[in-house]
């Protein structure tokens, strides 16, 4: 990727976090990608860690209880209203967390400035992943810790397909995050390994999860990416696809609900001490 089609991608990025921060932790995907990573990360008292992409910082606000006083967590993101949103989360908890500005790819934080870099359902959307591990490799200390997750081949089957489909018949463009670029789990271990990082490991969860029917799955679409297709739409339109799309779901439901797939890889690493 030349260095213009970065800088849009990165603009992209920004105006689509931006557009979703107030609702973004309404996809319950995202927030159990989030959790599974701070429940994983062998977080001590007294370290020092990094939350790339930290967006509402959901890994931020969990690891800094367990980093304690002690300790000190920092969460970057490109996003401003994303980490407005964070850090309002954070003020509201009472929790000393340092959120700002920056570029995964160009991190301004010395060598061997972290313990621990964490970044959840997030690194799929930098334009040059393996640059970004290695900034994360540069700033962690010897025998420091990197995890980050992804989502695996299956996520949001059929849903996706089925949405796809629905935004078709009206000659729309679907939109949805480009998870794809790290569902193989062969291609997450082979980026760490090319930054540098030793032991890595990937493990793959099935975190999905159950609607009692499909108002959460649209109200899913709505929190993000997937809904900003309908946001140009006259409301009328807007309606008579949610009543389409609606109907459709039925056809999915389960005893339980309509499943929601959430294949989940958690991909860690160390650099070597």
């Amino acid at each position: 990727m030349d260095t213009s089609e970065a800088v849009q991608v990165r603009r992209g990025v920004m105006a689509t976090f931006d557009a979703i921060a107030a609702s973004y932790e309404g996809m319950g995907f995202v927030v159990a990608s989030a959790r599974l990573l701070v429940q994983e990360a062998p977080l001590a008292a007294g370290d020092r860690v990094l939350d790339l992409a930290t967006g509402t910082g959901l890994v931020a606000l969990a690891a800094a209880p367990a980093v304690g006083s002690s300790g000190r967590v920092v969460g970057i993101d490109i996003a401003r209203e994303m980490l407005e949103r964070a850090r309002q989360k954070s003020r509201r908890a009472g929790l000393d967390i340092e959120f700002c500005e920056g570029d995964a790819e160009h991190l301004e934080f010395p060598p061997a400035s972290f313990d621990k870099v964490l970044c959840a359902s997030s690194l799929f959307f930098v334009p040059d992943m393996l640059a970004a591990l290695q900034e994360c490799h540069r700033v962690l200390k010897p025998g420091g810790w990197i995890g980050f997750t992804s989502f695996g081949p299956g996520f949001l089957l059929p849903l996706r397909e089925l949405w796809a489909a629905r935004l078709q018949r009206h000659g729309i463009a679907a939109l949805f995050p480009p998870a794809r670029r790290l569902e193989d789990a062969t291609v997450c271990r082979e980026l760490l390994e090319a930054a540098g990082f030793a032991d890595v490991a990937v493990r793959t969860e099935q975190l999905g999860y159950f609607h009692k029917d499909g108002a959460g799955r649209w109200a899913e679409i709505c929190a993000g990416v997937e809904g900003l297709a309908l946001r140009p739409l006259a409301p009328e339109l807007r309606e008579q696809i949610r009543r389409e799309h609606m109907a459709e779901l039925q056809e999915h439901l389960r005893p339980e609900g309509l499943w929601v797939d959430t294949p989940v890889h958690l991909t860690s690493g160390r650099r070597a001490p």
